[in-house]
């Protein structure tokens, strides 16, 4: 009796005569446990190898949120640079912690909405020198843009209030139109 675990992509369909048609696309062992939790694992540990690959703009923005939030006096100046700017500085400033990639998202996204207060604010403070350029901002925007389907994939996965076996195809799938996409795209940052 075999009790391996096994996955397989089947698709249905109705031919021209009007006949329910099954073929199975693909079929692989896929070793337990089978929970949302640790499908979401798996994504977490290929994401967090991903992103200690990836260059400088992520060490500057980093770099950026740890100065803001090194002294009262700083985080008083920057919410006077998205005051400033009309930006909403209620809107947390994450630094991102090593164990939790999904938080190296949310630290980019947060700094894409606050880029022009980190403009303001290296004009107005000659100690903060680590500012990304334009083009490392189009690198953390293209991330940013990338791990989006990881995160949201994630957040689904991870619910312990309803049942998460439904979701998995609709966001693997995502995730795999999103790769392709990548591979296929002429930017050579985002191939590797």
């Amino acid at each position: 009796m075999v009790t391996d675990g096994y996955l397989s992509l089947t698709t249905y369909y109705v031919d021209s005569k009007w006949v329910l048609q099954k073929r199975i696309l693909n079929f692989s062992e896929f070793p337990p446990p089978h929970t949302g939790v640790a499908i979401a694992n798996k994504l977490s540990g290929l994401i967090k190898n991903w992103l200690k690959q990836i260059d400088v703009a992520v060490e500057k923005v980093r770099e950026c949120v740890k100065y803001v939030k090194g002294s009262l006096a700083r985080k008083t100046r920057f919410s006077q640079c998205c005051s400033e700017n009309l930006l909403d500085s209620k809107k947390v400033l994450m630094q991102d912690v090593p164990t939790r990639w999904n938080s190296t998202y949310m630290m980019l996204s947060c700094t894409l909405y606050y880029r022009l207060a980190f403009s303001h604010l290296s004009l107005s403070d000659s100690n903060f020198q680590d500012f990304p350029s334009s083009n490392e901002y189009e690198r953390v925007e293209k991330m940013c843009s990338f791990l989006k389907v990881f995160y949201d994939a994630t957040l689904q996965f991870s619910g312990s209030l309803y049942p998460t076996s439904n979701l998995y195809f609709p966001q693997i799938f995502g995730i795999q139109l999103n790769l392709v996409e990548e591979k296929k795209s002429l930017d050579e940052y985002m191939k590797k």
